[in-house]
């Protein structure tokens, strides 16, 4: 064999490296965007299942700060409400219940702000956000 041969074929292996490896990384990002992807879906549905529940409770003002009135502190672990996702990861959500106050038209009834984070290194990181209104019925 040649050394053009030999070169040639050395060649053609580094560029199907080069492919191989580029399709990995790919497939490496692709994972990595569904996987981050499905974590904001399930916080997401996470912070509406609380509106829902918060909404159950709408009726009675006093339950409703009763019951959720002491979530209101990401960072202490008794003052959040913790959910495991089906990818293994934990989601801690806040609650932050305003004071009764006249919404529009005239209608009273509190803001509630419902805040889900995920933990990373120690940190927390917001990933959804919903803001609610519950007035009596």
């Amino acid at each position: 064999m040649s050394v053009s041969q030999t070169l040639l074929a050395v060649g053609a292996i580094l560029i199907l490296m080069n492919v191989t490896m580029t399709l990995n990384r790919s497939y490496v990002l692709a994972i990595s965007d569904t996987i981050e992807l499905q974590n904001d879906i399930e916080a997401i549905q996470f912070a509406q299942a609380l509106s829902e529940s918060v909404f159950s409770l709408g009726n009675n003002p006093n339950a409703m700060v009763q019951h959720f009135g002491q979530f209101n502190d990401i960072n202490e672990p008794a003052n959040r409400i913790e959910f495991t996702t089906a990818l293994g990861n934990t989601l801690y959500a806040a609650l932050d219940i305003s004071d009764e106050i006249t919404l529009t038209h005239g209608v009273t009834g509190r803001i509630v702000t419902i805040t889900v984070y995920s933990e990373d290194a120690g940190q927390f990181e917001l990933r959804a956000q919903n803001i609610i209104s519950v007035n009596q019925r």
